[in-house]
């Protein structure tokens, strides 16, 4: 007996690679978890608002900060230094307050 992972039923597997109860189920699992991961990004891109003032973003197309931007792991292109390092942020608002130069 196996466990369903998306609605915690108890089935009988037809084979061993069966992880759902039935197909619907496997396909409801698989958007919600799309739905997730694109929550989770726009969530990162609202609150990514640390500009630099010399590195200008290729794919972004503004003055962001590698360090807090949610396409980092991808980028070809990026800054390697932190804000902590380069002291060289501009004034920003994050959540509607102002962000401080470091």
């Amino acid at each position: 007996m196996s466990i369903c992972p998306n609605c915690g039923k108890s089935f009988e597997p037809r084979t061993k690679l069966q992880k759902y109860c039935n197909p619907f189920c496997q396909i409801e699992y698989n958007q919600e978890l799309t739905a997730r991961k694109a929550k989770e990004k726009r969530q990162s891109k609202e609150r990514a608002e640390i500009l630099c003032s010399i590195f200008n973003c290729d794919r972004v197309h503004k003055n962001l900060c590698c360090n807090d931007c949610f396409q980092r792991g991808i980028c070809k292109n990026r800054c390697l230094n932190s804000p902590e390092k380069c002291r060289l942020t501009k004034g920003a608002k994050r959540n509607g307050e102002e962000v401080r130069r470091i």
